[in-house]
């Protein structure tokens, strides 16, 4: 399993090469991308935590969750967004639109087995 520090290098070098980032693009990017991976990263934590505690979390708790990923999410995107070319942001969402689809793809194979 790859540390976050390589995910975060991975999905610059693959942004890099789809969006053909510039240099001074690559060093705007690298940052935000670390700061998602940062958060990501201490929801996780706090989600195996509550399993290991067993703490179910409720309803309220998880529409809370669910809204902080999307604030998250959203103010990334912006960001991204910001320092892309209209073309590069086309692209970008496109990138994004495929990674969920293969994540759907991927939590539907599990279900099934």
């Amino acid at each position: 399993m790859k540390s976050p520090e390589q995910r975060n290098e991975a999905l610059l070098t693959k942004m890099t090469t789809d969006l053909n980032l510039d240099a001074s693009q690559q060093a705007q990017v690298k940052p935000i991308i670390a700061e998602q991976s940062l958060k990501m990263e201490a929801m996780r934590t706090q989600q195996k935590a509550n399993k290991v505690n067993n703490v179910v979390p409720t309803d309220a708790d998880k529409k809370a969750m669910r809204k902080t990923r999307m604030e998250d999410k959203e103010a990334t995107e912006n960001k991204i967004k910001a320092m892309l070319t209209p073309d590069q942001f086309v692209k970008y969402q496109a990138m994004q639109e495929a990674e969920k689809a293969k994540m759907r793809e991927s939590r539907e194979r599990r279900q099934e087995e």
